[in-house]
């Protein structure tokens, strides 16, 4: 039986989604281009104009992302977009089949622009992912209790709901409560998300990730924070 039992963490209920994956399906039969998630346990894309759980603004570019799919070349060639979405950018992540022509190339940048959005190009996996000219805008998000700012890229992992994160590294490290003495293990650390707030506290961290990308990603953070002389990074296969 637990000593202590913690209540749940709770956040907002709605437009709290900074990042998923919507699906792009461009039905002949109905002459539209519909995006957006999957329809309950099937494997058909709900027609979906808003959705309340995304950032009012993501949720007000569902139609004109439509309209913009439904006017390129390879619109039967583009399953999917990633969204995902930092204190100040809104990165689009278009995964393409087919190399895209000019003229999308162009509709993409003019959508861009346009609604303030920068644009990542998917040609095969996520490590493929690479921002269109001129989109590389850091994405950021904060951690204010501990004055930090992490810095991610659009397909990196990051909590989906950017408040209940600043609620649950905050409770950790509070019910962790490292000392100026110790040194700490932070085992999966990722970007830092924990790490680099227990670096403030603690005499030095290790994180430990079985990502290349992601310790590079962790180390510039450190770097970013001043915090590399109290934490480092390495690669280790964890499973």
């Amino acid at each position: 039986r637990a000593e202590r039992m913690l209540r749940p963490i709770e956040g907002p209920s709605w437009g709290y989604r900074f990042r998923g994956r919507l699906s792009v399906r461009h039905v002949v039969k109905k002459g539209k281009v519909l995006i957006g998630f999957h329809e309950r346990k099937s494997s058909f894309v709900a027609d979906m104009s808003s959705c309340e759980i995304l950032p009012t603004g993501l949720s007000a570019l569902l139609l004109p992302l439509r309209e913009l799919i439904s006017g390129m070349d390879e619109r039967d060639r583009l399953p999917q977009i990633e969204f995902a979405l930092g204190d100040a950018t809104t990165a689009l992540v278009l995964r393409h089949l087919q190399p895209l022509g000019a003229a999308d190339l162009e509709r993409l940048r003019a959508f861009g622009a346009r609604h303030h959005v920068q644009w990542w190009l998917q040609a095969k996996g996520p490590d493929s992912a690479q921002p269109m000219e001129g989109g590389d805008a850091a994405l950021t998000y904060k951690l204010p209790e501990f004055g930090i700012e992490i810095c991610f890229t659009p397909t990196d992992f990051t909590q989906v709901n950017s408040q209940i994160n600043r609620v649950l590294v905050e409770s950790a490290i509070r019910l962790l409560d490292p000392q100026r003495n110790e040194r700490v293990i932070d085992w999966f650390c990722g970007l830092g998300n924990f790490t680099l707030p227990i670096a403030t506290l603690a005499r030095e961290v290790l994180g430990v990730e079985g990502s290349d990308a992601l310790v590079q990603r962790a180390r510039d953070n450190a770097l970013r924070n001043s915090l590399h002389t109290r934490s480092s990074f390495v690669a280790r296969n964890l499973f």
